[in-house]
């Protein structure tokens, strides 16, 4: 009777799954920044309805005018593989996230394990004119994935933008206009990669923090996270970078925060992280404040009693530093927990 009753509910699932018409074609266009340090980015997610069988020959594309074509280095059709006829909602258009935080977060290509590359264009690219990708590929019954990827040249402007539509793909010698999604046009702005996972010796960064100092300058602090995502207790101090050009380059500077060594206790037992930062247009001073622990972490609720640490009850300190050069140095730590804690906020009887 239980096995009856599975395979009844298994069929009805099937039964109420959305199918995609063969011969249709659906596309989502992103709202993701196309950043001139990664090498894919996705522009367009597409979706086509097929039977066994089905020959997909080429796929269009037509950039708006305004778009800056010049920065593009190379355009890229991958194939995403197909959908399992239970879930391919009409409102999915990838059977796994394209570029997982191992590509898109360090900085590398497209995952050969997710995506196929069909084929690369790097010719000259002219608004307002068809580009067309060639392919000459199998696709199986049912939804296929396929999405549009752009590499930016090593000196595009962070003021490029880019905007167009897929207009359709040739199937078995018919062409089949491409239908939006519903989520509207995008225009695609271009970021710069300032920190990607594995630089410099560091595992993770987050927690990003910036502002905009009276000179113009920019000046972003993080957490470096250097062993793992883990948050503290662990080896994490707060880096900071800067920069004079409006975002285009970038220097590091010392950490704006960091307690390596202090007490003689290891790295990782002296965590800085979760960082804010503040410029005071009166004083000409950027402040950074971030939290603090000293000591090993014992659960989420209590820390050792190690001479030296936060006070009873109090899990973290509260610390800051200061600049008064736009960023360039920094002040040593300043524990600022004694004048705006009360001995008496803690959860422990």
């Amino acid at each position: 009777m239980k096995r009856l009753s599975f395979v009844l509910l298994l069929a009805m699932i099937c039964a109420a799954a959305p199918a995609q018409e063969a011969g249709s074609v659906q596309v989502h266009d992103t709202q993701l920044a196309v950043l001139t340090t990664q090498p894919d980015n996705i522009l367009f997610k597409v979706r086509i309805g097929a039977n066994e069988g089905d020959i997909l020959e080429s796929v269009g594309l037509i950039f708006d005018n305004g778009s800056d074509l010049g920065a593009i280095r190379s355009l890229k059709l991958y194939y995403g593989g197909i959908g399992a006829f239970q879930t391919s909602r009409p409102d999915k258009f990838e059977p796994v996230k394209y570029l997982d935080w191992r590509s898109l977060y360090r900085g590398q290509p497209a995952n050969p394990s997710y995506s196929k590359l069909i084929c690369e264009n790097k010719g000259k690219f002219e608004a307002g004119r068809e580009i067309r990708f060639p392919a000459s590929f199998s696709l199986f019954e049912g939804v296929n994935y396929l999405w549009i990827s752009v590499q930016l040249k090593g000196n595009a402007s962070l003021d490029s933008k880019f905007s167009g539509r897929v207009t359709g793909v040739s199937l078995n010698g018919r062409e089949v206009p491409a239908e939006p999604d519903g989520t509207g046009r995008k225009i695609h702005r271009v970021g710069y990669g300032l920190k990607y996972h594995g630089d410099k010796g560091v595992e993770h960064y987050r927690i990003p923090g910036i502002v905009t100092t009276d000179r113009g300058t920019l000046v972003a602090v993080y957490d470096r996270r250097f062993n793992r995502l883990d948050d503290l207790q662990e080896h994490i101090d707060v880096g900071c970078s800067r920069s004079t050009e409006g975002g285009r380059t970038w220097k590091d500077t010392q950490p704006a925060l960091s307690f390596s060594g202090y007490d003689n206790l290891p790295s990782a037992q002296n965590g800085v992280g979760d960082p804010a930062i503040l410029f005071d247009p009166e004083t000409k001073t950027l402040w950074v404040i971030a939290i603090w622990m000293h000591g090993e972490r014992l659960g989420a609720d209590e820390m050792s009693n190690y001479s030296g640490q936060a006070p009873k009850g109090s899990h973290y300190r509260v610390v800051m530093a200061k600049s008064t050069d736009d960023g360039r140095t920094w002040s040593r730590p300043m524990d600022v927990t004694p004048a705006i804690a009360d001995p008496s906020w803690t959860d422990r009887k």
